[in-house]
């Protein structure tokens, strides 16, 4: 596997977080990299999203 050095992964994590700003980027990536949710969200939005999940599944 290629090593990123520190300054590349600041870079590209920079990148990430503005392209996650956009609902519809974040909906894309969560879905394309098969993404869970994050354990630290409420579980009121852990079940919201997973509500999401499953209307986009039928």
């Amino acid at each position: 596997m290629v090593e990123v050095d520190k300054r590349k992964q600041k870079v590209i994590a920079d990148l990430i977080r503005r392209w996650i700003t956009s609902e519809a980027i974040r909906d894309y990536l969560r879905k394309a990299l098969n993404l869970p949710v994050e354990e630290g969200l409420p579980d009121e939005h852990k079940s919201l999203l997973n509500e999401i999940d499953q209307a986009d599944k039928k």
